[in-house]
């Protein structure tokens, strides 16, 4: 057994406080308390870092999107290309890519000043209602410039579902400043929870219940989080730890999946 897991002091390796995984981490905190445990949220381990971090045995637990899209990633080339546009050829036109997130003192991640300056004429990022790093460049710029929002064709909303995972969703009309109407764009819900191959039994059977039990967690936070218990058991490509999937089971989450 992990020392981790043996002496119930463990590393979740999420991202900074105010962070989606960071705020994962602290929910799982929360939950695990009354169990005895002490969890420390590694604010390093963020942006695609995780996953190897836990393999190499330095976190017991980590958070992740289900098939990880974002930022200057591989989810924004085949936008471009539907428009047929490269970065190499806007690039080549004096265009520039700048960052959505900045370092400022401390280290903390805030929104890119080129928002504040007004210094930018297209944003591609996530969205939602949460003033995260992740999200800050969105919403302020949504305050301080006059944002035209632009729908994703269908036929590029389903390319973008069947490649890099989500399903076809919207912007909610006065989400931010500006969307007068709902507009088009791909959903991405799914925040998973993994932890190493070495994961006690017992444990993860803890885990799955507290989440369960707590579903309040979620939703005391500043990131518009939910727990479907009647979703939670879906298949996002990772593999349910068999405890998980027995505790699941026996709630008669995983038959409605």
């Amino acid at each position: 057994m992990a020392m981790g897991f043996g002496d119930k002091q463990l590393v979740f390796g999420g991202a900074g406080p105010g962070t989606p995984w960071g705020t994962l981490g602290e929910v799982t905190a929360r939950v695990l308390e009354p169990h005895g445990y002490a969890i420390r949220v590694d604010p390093e381990a963020s942006r695609g870092r995780c996953p190897g971090l836990v393999s190499a045995g330095k976190l017991e637990l980590g958070a992740t999107q289900a098939r990880i899209l974002g930022g200057t990633g591989d989810l924004y080339q085949p936008i471009l290309k539907y428009y047929g546009l490269s970065r190499e050829q806007i690039e080549s036109w004096g265009g520039k890519f700048l960052p959505s997130l900045a370092t400022a003192p401390g280290p903390r991640y805030v929104a890119s000043p080129n928002v504040r300056a007004g210094d930018v004429d297209l944003i591609m990022e996530n969205i939602y209602a949460a003033y995260t790093p992740e999200a800050a460049s969105f919403i302020e710029a949504s305050i301080l410039l006059n944002l035209r929002y632009l729908a994703l064709p269908d036929d590029l909303v389903q390319t973008l579902c069947r490649d890099f995972g989500g399903e076809p969703g919207f912007i909610p009309y006065r989400l931010l400043r500006g969307v007068d109407a709902p507009v088009a764009s791909v959903y991405r819900p799914w925040q998973l929870i993994f932890g190493r191959d070495d994961m006690p039994d017992d444990f993860a059977y803890l885990l799955a219940q507290a989440y369960d039990d707590n579903h309040d967690a979620f939703r005391q936070t500043h990131i518009p989080y939910s727990y479907a218990s009647q979703q939670v058991a879906r298949d996002n490509g990772i593999p349910l730890h068999p405890s998980a999937a027995r505790y699941y089971r026996e709630r008669g989450y995983l038959a409605r999946t």
